[in-house]
């Protein structure tokens, strides 16, 4: 008798998760990080030529936006560097770091840089669940930064990073890019970032959604020595019906300069927050490398370092 009714609460359960709306749950920052379903350009293979010489990849072509499309569509451009760095990071996720008292006084965490044929070789032996054992959790996340350039004194630098294993803690993370700031200048209003994820639902059914960053966005710092984002990752369906199965971002701003220097350096950076219990950092730039706000809370990815000697 128990059983049965047992069966009958979870059925209930079901009815009245799909009778709702069916959302990702973020923490409440702003529309920027609320999911959208992305609905699909209809793109020449000459206009996806043309995206990828600007330094976008065939994902991000094919989940791009009409309006990032009309901000790049009279754009031509070359990527002309390129860095690119693989890390495999293992949480920890036993109960203590549940609890409210949980700091990161002592790191709960290892970051271990890989090659692209170890991250390769693990990400294909590894299973669709995170989970490594009981108590730890595995991700393995690939981040590149290139320079295009857009003419002889402009050149776009980006930052993308793609999660072959999404992470088990998803709260607000941070990607930046630092120029060397002595000859190189953020130019006004060029910036813009997004998130691209895909979800599986109960019943089988994939969706692809996005949340975009556009200049006017409070999720920017900004300064001399470069642009960072904070982003909330999104997190599977409060229901337990639509989980995140594929997770991606990119931000990229464009610089100028006044001068005869040879050469662009561009930093990338990403800082991943591993406490469950969420934050807000703050940021500070110096161009190298970005500085947060209780930082013991997050695992740093190596930093990239993309260089064009013009």
């Amino acid at each position: 008798m128990l059983k049965k009714f047992f069966k009958v609460l979870v059925t209930l359960g079901f009815l009245i998760a799909f009778s709702l709306p069916v959302l990702n749950v973020h923490a409440a920052e702003g529309n920027e990080d609320e999911a959208n379903e992305i609905v699909k350009l209809n793109l020449s293979e000459k206009e996806i030529e043309r995206l990828g010489n600007l330094g976008f990849t065939k994902d991000e072509i094919e989940n791009m936006s009409k309006e990032e499309y009309e901000m790049n569509k009279n754009l031509d451009g070359e990527v002309v560097s390129e860095s690119v760095k693989y890390v495999k990071v293992i949480e920890d996720t036993t109960s203590n770091r549940n609890s409210l008292n949980y700091t990161n006084k002592n790191p709960n965490f290892q970051v271990i840089e890989l090659s692209e044929d170890q991250y390769n070789k693990e990400v294909a032996e590894t299973s669709f669940n995170t989970f490594s054992s009981d108590d730890k959790s595995t991700s393995y996340k690939k981040m590149v930064t290139t320079i295009t350039k857009l003419s002889s004194v402009s050149f776009r630098v980006k930052n993308s990073v793609t999660w072959s294993k999404i992470p088990l803690t998803r709260n607000i993370d941070v990607s930046g890019i630092g120029i060397n700031s002595s000859y190189w200048f953020p130019r006004k209003d060029s910036e813009y970032g997004k998130q691209n994820w895909k979800t599986l639902d109960y019943f089988g059914t994939y969706r692809n959604r996005d949340a975009t960053y556009t200049t006017d966005s409070n999720k920017w710092k900004k300064g001399t020595g470069g642009y960072a984002l904070k982003m909330n990752l999104p997190n599977n369906d409060s229901y337990f019906t639509e989980d995140v199965v594929e997770l991606s971002s990119y931000m990229y701003y464009t610089v100028y300069t006044e001068t005869s220097t040879k050469h662009l350096d561009a930093y990338g950076q990403y800082a991943h927050q591993e406490s469950i219990i969420g934050i807000t950092p703050s940021i500070s730039i110096s161009g190298v490398e970005f500085t947060l706000s209780e930082e013991k809370k997050f695992s740093f990815h190596p930093n990239t370092h993309a260089v064009y000697y013009r």
